[in-house]
């Protein structure tokens, strides 16, 4: 969703570019890690109460977004493993003000693409710390709202971590990670979902469809993370559908889809005290499916 964090008061405009300048010097000049925490602190609160586009216009026209994504770049060692130049503390910091400045249009999550960040959040994905993992899948969640964006997302290589944590059973990044992929989706491209679905994306969609945890904020009419996933197998349904193959073959997605037994949870959504997910659910079994099942009530 394209949430926000909270600052700590309003500054006028005027005062928001100015102070905005003053931190991004302190992050040129600085290397005491205290200072760069607070600098970061300092900017994510002059995003305000809620996330306005002026504001963060404000902040980007600072420049602060290159050396933010400078604090998070990771050094590989030989056998490929990153490290980072700067503790938890400021990688947290840094990435609330990404993950604000992701809350704009898409334009202004345009910078955060152009200034590489997202290799940098491909290898936070697999930080040992569940807030950061947390903070990456939510500014991923936010950059693959803007259609044309997903494949940014997907050249970074981003998904293939992201499904991972998925599949680990990560609590701290269901959320996030599952709007990942229904945003990816929602574009209905084939090569997209075909991609998706080579790298374990419809299981995990499928596996998603159990879990009734509630949503954070009702967003495009979903209430829980099943209700979330089952929009996205949806999707990847109706491109299967179109997709060019031979007489009798199957959709092949409708095959994976099964083959991740996808389809006996779909059923049991039929039964869902939500009266739009039974009815979403009861219209997969009838078009992708052929199942004529009565919507069971709750």
């Amino acid at each position: 969703d394209k949430g926000g964090l909270l600052g700590s008061g309003d500054l006028p405009l005027s005062q928001v570019r100015a102070n905005a300048a003053v931190l991004a010097g302190l992050l040129d000049e600085s290397k005491d890690e205290d200072v760069l925490k607070e600098t970061c602190l300092g900017l994510c609160r002059l995003f305000g109460e809620g996330i306005q586009n002026d504001r963060i216009q404000s902040i980007l026209e600072a420049d602060v977004v290159p050396k933010l994504v400078g604090l998070l770049q990771p050094r590989f060692s030989d056998g490929g493993v990153p490290s980072f130049p700067v503790p938890v503390s400021i990688q947290s910091a840094a990435l609330q003000v990404i993950g604000n400045i992701a809350c704009g249009d898409d334009r202004q999550t345009q910078v955060i693409i152009d200034c590489h960040a997202l290799p940098c959040l491909k290898a936070l994905l697999n930080s040992g710390e569940r807030g950061i993992r947390k903070e990456c899948c939510w500014i991923v969640s936010n950059i693959t709202e803007s259609a044309h964006q997903v494949q940014d997302v997907i050249d970074a290589g981003i998904l293939p971590p992201l499904i991972n944590l998925l599949e680990s059973q990560d609590t701290a990044c269901r959320e996030d990670a599952t709007w990942v992929l229904y945003n990816v989706t929602a574009n209905r491209d084939p090569s997209q979902i075909r991609y998706l679905a080579e790298h374990n994306g419809i299981r995990a969609l499928c596996g998603l469809l159990t879990c009734s945890k509630e949503l954070d904020v009702l967003w495009k009419g979903c209430g829980t993370v099943a209700a979330v996933a089952l929009k996205g197998i949806r999707n990847l349904l109706v491109v299967g559908e179109e997709l060019p193959r031979e007489d009798g073959m199957s959709n092949p997605f409708a095959l994976m889809v099964a083959d991740a037994h996808g389809v006996e949870k779909v059923e049991m959504l039929t039964a869902n005290r939500s009266s739009d997910v039974r009815t979403r659910a009861q219209t997969i079994l009838r078009g992708f499916f052929g199942a004529e099942r009565p919507v069971t009530p709750p």
